[in-house]
């Protein structure tokens, strides 16, 4: 397919999304599993799926559905309100943060329909023409991707002259990818230069008022009034026909969390000194005191807490979460005594106090 030179120039509508690491693409694509009824995405199923990185990348809702808005017009060529699934995944994959081989092996998997661990010529070939054609619509030049003849020709290498009709391990495949010349050029050219911080230092989005916020969803076709009880009118009890729920809407700064159902189930929990379970959801820190059958909550983390360490009434935890930190807290008092961020950069996967209780030991998701 001939090889590729240079580095690409991402439009700045796709700045946001480029560089992302491996935990917010896996969230991506479990949330599309549980959204999206088919590979068609409208801009509803795509800014909901996109919304799963608001806490990732610290943005609010209403600035991640702008970005998601954004993000769908570059994909959404032929201006007919849906967005192929494959080509957004696969070429918000190729241009993440994950290291070449990981990312080939991700765009791979996600063609494995039947989880045999093998492709067949022409999953292989649409594979990498999902990927190349989704990265050609973020990039700001004019270049078109290789053909699907071009492509297929390359792909029928990997088969070594056996029959094209059987089909080859995923392993074949990836490996066959990393030693072509061809194949590496163009995943170093969508390869880019900057670090993953780059979303966090040279895309921060303006802080926009409402009225700013408002103007822009009108820019780009988006209801920014519509009350959620409009959306489900189907669902409205008769009784409560013709009712304004929007005018008597509590304000946010009115509501308490008074309970967190479910936990990190990649985090375990612990007996606390005084007999209450110490346990996490979310980015939530949770003391419940079951006897009361009441919970209390931490709040100071950022993204989600990805590991947890206890040393009698304090306990250390870690996030995913671009710059991620760690937190030593009192679980009687809920304050945080000790901060340490720094020397991660994606997320802390697993922490330990020594003995004593003074040290903590972290290993990171980098």
């Amino acid at each position: 397919m001939g090889q590729r030179h240079g580095k690409t120039l991402f439009h700045e509508d796709a700045i946001a999304f480029i560089n992302l690491p491996f935990m917010a693409i896996e969230e991506m694509w479990s949330a599309f599993n549980d959204i999206a009824d088919g590979w068609g995405l409208n801009l509803q199923d795509f800014k909901a799926i996109c919304a799963v990185l608001v806490t990732m990348l610290g943005y609010g809702r209403s600035t991640m559905d702008i970005l998601s808005a954004k993000l769908f017009k570059l994909y959404d060529t032929d201006e007919n309100g849906l967005v192929d699934a494959i080509e957004f995944l696969s070429s918000i994959v190729a241009a993440s943060g994950m290291s070449k081989k990981e990312k080939l092996l991700f765009i791979f998997k996600y063609f494995d329909f039947n989880n045999c661990d093998s492709l067949t010529v022409d999953e292989v070939t649409l594979a990498i023409r999902s990927a190349l054609v989704g990265l050609n619509k973020l990039d700001v030049g004019d270049d078109k991707p290789p053909t699907d003849d071009h492509l297929e020709t390359q792909v029928i290498q990997m088969w070594s002259g056996n029959d094209i009709s059987s089909k080859i391990t995923i392993e074949i495949a990836v490996n066959f990818c990393t030693k072509s010349p061809e194949c590496m050029s163009w995943i170093d050219f969508y390869d880019n230069p900057q670090e993953s911080t780059l979303y966090a230092e040279k895309f921060t989005p303006p802080k926009e008022s409402e009225e700013d916020i408002a103007s822009t969803l009108r820019n780009l076709n988006i209801s920014n009034s519509t009350t959620w009880m409009e959306n489900v009118e189907e669902l409205l009890p008769s009784q409560f026909s013709g009712h304004n729920f929007s005018s008597s809407a509590p304000s946010s700064s009115n509501l308490q969390l008074e309970w967190v159902h479910g936990y990190n189930h990649n985090t375990t929990c612990f007996y606390t000194v005084d007999d209450k379970i110490c346990y996490t959801s979310g980015k939530i820190g949770i003391v419940a005191n079951t006897s009361e059958h009441r919970q209390q909550h931490y709040f100071d983390h950022d993204g989600p807490i990805s590991s947890v360490a206890f040393h009698r009434s304090y306990v250390a935890t870690g996030e995913i979460y671009f710059n991620p930190k760690i937190i030593v807290w009192d679980t009687k008092t809920l304050k945080s005594l000790s901060v340490m961020r720094g020397f991660h950069k994606k997320g802390i996967s697993q922490l330990a106090f020594n003995l004593s209780g003074c040290i903590v030991a972290s290993v990171g998701s980098d």
